[in-house]
């Protein structure tokens, strides 16, 4: 086996060596040998493929793969983007005219940004391309589906969620994480949220606070709007949220002239 695979682990740790482990070892060996005849694949593909499950370098294969100094590129193995539901104005008629894209946390709120759409309005005096349901944190894991729908990098991505700890949070570790993303806030839907909510609900009591976030989403819209700042903390504090849902299509229909 070492010709293609590092077995030191196994040497060293004889108690490790089992029938089964043996049996996953030759499939990974007799893959490496003729990988060169198979296409690239999914993860639970050629996990069936290799082990007959589907699963299997979810957990007890990555261990495995880790003690063989293997990687998921040796498998030759792609991880495609989780697909998210979107959607394009209608005056769009190539994707690579798609260079302004926002996602939204919440469906409500972009089933409104549809209709707007459909209307060929702006929101909130964005003119934009494209938006996508972030579907909460679900966005987290999705966002690089969006390589599989262009086929350009020159867009840019506009980020609205709900005002509470949660929404901070998938703002905060959206960003960071996806650098090769130019991903910015789309600060004046924020600005509108704060002004027509009058009255701030309760976050839930087992919804985790992180200060970081918060601080991050506030030197990402920028500190320079007094007002908006002294809300927020105030919201922050208070343990109180603003939702997106204060922002329904007639409303948006009235800001059509506020621009961004």
């Amino acid at each position: 086996m070492s010709d293609r695979l590092d077995i030191n682990y196994f040497i060293t740790n004889p108690e490790k060596q089992n029938v089964s482990t043996w049996e996953n070892i030759l499939s990974i060996y007799n893959f490496l040998g003729e990988k060169d005849k198979w296409e690239w694949e999914s993860k639970a593909s050629r996990s069936y493929q290799l082990f007959k499950d589907e699963k299997f370098l979810n957990e007890e294969g990555r261990h495995l793969l880790s003690r063989l100094k293997l990687t998921e590129n040796d498998l030759e193995i792609e991880n495609y983007g989780e697909p998210f539901s979107y959607f394009v104005h209608p005056r769009v008629n190539n994707f690579t005219e798609i260079k302004r894209i926002l996602i939204i946390e919440n469906l409500s709120f972009f089933h409104a940004c549809r209709r707007l759409f459909k209307m060929y309005k702006p929101i909130i005096g964005m003119e934009l391309d494209m938006i996508i349901y972030a579907e909460g944190t679900h966005i987290e894991s999705s966002i690089k589906y969006i390589k599989d729908i262009l086929e350009h990098n020159d867009f840019q991505l506009f980020y609205v969620g709900d005002m509470d700890p949660s929404g901070y949070s998938i703002y905060a570790r959206l960003k960071t994480k996806n650098p090769e993303f130019y991903i910015t806030l789309a600060k004046h839907i924020y600005y509108m949220m704060v002004k027509e909510c009058h009255c701030p609900t309760t976050i839930k009591k087992d919804q985790p606070k992180n200060n970081d976030h918060f601080n991050y989403f506030l030197d990402e819209i920028g500190r320079d709007n007094e007002g908006f700042t002294a809300i927020a903390y105030q919201i922050w504090n208070e343990d109180k949220r603003i939702p997106q849902e204060v922002l329904p299509i007639d409303l948006l229909l009235k800001g059509e002239g506020n621009h961004a």
